[in-house]
């Protein structure tokens, strides 16, 4: 039977009975495949950070590789992953703890990883190449262009960062989802930040439905986009409360809701 939009919801509902229908609909089965030892690489923008925050405080195993999420791209998180020059890691993740050693081998014995994918907005240099937003060459980031990407090429880009993962970790699950977090602001002069995120996160959506109709083994589409950008329209307050962290940033108790959900559906019982 096919889903249908409830048509009775009352105002202020519950998230964690609506996150919870959500789920169960996306996966009546739990898969069980993460253990308490099991090392996990999270990837992505800030939103990745605080679900692996929440992962590690239950007593899992996570390691966040977290950007920015005017960096969070595909086109930065392959990068992240093909580089062999630590500065480029410091680079996009605005962190100078996180070694090229350090990423490689949690690749190499990672069981799950999780990418959160962000923005469709990348600069681009005049000869066509990939500019990261936090660029250390001043010349390089002033003369490239903002453009906005399409579905198809973050979808083969998320492909090609599976690859690479499971180069180092051929037996590793893939967790997808896009990330929650707003734009930081319009890249279109004169254009609206909510207008430009939305077409932004609609694009990177496509894009994961895209990379799950290859039906690639062991890859899962997690929707803590939807939990946090629709469900919560019918809930409450989303963004906002940790005044120190700016209205861009998901409210704790909606991402404990996110990463319990998560944790019920992937991990194994104790």
């Amino acid at each position: 039977m096919n889903d249908r939009y409830p048509r009775d919801l009352p105002p202020h509902s519950d998230l964690a009975s609506l996150a919870r229908r959500l789920i169960d609909t996306e996966f009546p089965d739990p898969l069980s495949f993460i253990r308490k030892d099991s090392p996990i690489l999270s990837l992505g923008s800030c939103f990745a950070n605080h679900i692996s925050d929440v992962l590690n405080a239950k007593g899992f195993d996570a390691f966040s590789v977290a950007m920015e999420e005017a960096e969070n791209s595909t086109f930065a998180t392959r990068l992240l992953l093909s580089t062999d020059d630590d500065r480029i890691i410091n680079q996009l993740t605005q962190r100078e703890l996180i070694t090229l050693a350090a990423l490689q081998e949690r690749m190499r014995t990672c069981e799950c990883a999780i990418i959160t994918i962000g923005v469709a907005h990348v600069l681009i240099s005049e000869d066509g190449k990939y500019v990261p937003y936090h660029s250390k060459t001043f010349t390089e980031r002033k003369e490239a262009k903002a453009i906005m990407t399409t579905p198809d090429v973050n979808a083969k880009n998320v492909i090609s960062i599976i690859d690479r993962i499971r180069s180092l970790s051929p037996k590793a699950k893939v967790v997808l989802t896009v990330s929650p977090i707003p734009l930081i602001k319009s890249f279109r002069p004169g254009g609206s930040a909510f207008v430009e995120d939305c077409v932004s996160k609609s694009i990177m959506r496509v894009a994961a439905t895209m990379v799950m109709s290859q039906s690639i083994p062991d890859v899962f589409y997690w929707p803590s986009f939807e939990i946090v950008r629709w469900l919560t329209a019918h809930s409450g307050p989303v963004f906002g409360s940790d005044v120190e962290l700016g209205s861009r940033h998901v409210n704790a108790d909606v991402i404990d809701v996110v990463a319990d959900l998560f944790i019920e559906k992937f991990t194994a019982p104790t």
